[in-house]
């Protein structure tokens, strides 16, 4: 799949990491802002990262008993 920084075409570079960065901008669904507040509030945290080879999304929750 292309969709690291190596398969940006020449001249038009920076779209993996823009649509990084507009994945958390909200959905029809979601509100902007909104997805945050959802992972925080379940005593989650998300990121993100492009690189080279990949754009890389993420949740992690820690369950407590």
């Amino acid at each position: 799949m292309d969709v690291g920084g190596k398969d940006a075409k020449k001249r038009r570079t920076g779209f993996a990491h823009f649509f990084e960065h507009l994945l958390f901008e909200g959905t029809a669904n979601i509100k902007r802002g909104e997805w945050f507040k959802i992972v925080s509030s379940n005593g989650g945290r998300n990121n993100a990262n492009t690189s080279q080879d990949r754009t890389y999304y993420y949740e992690i929750f820690l369950l407590t008993n």
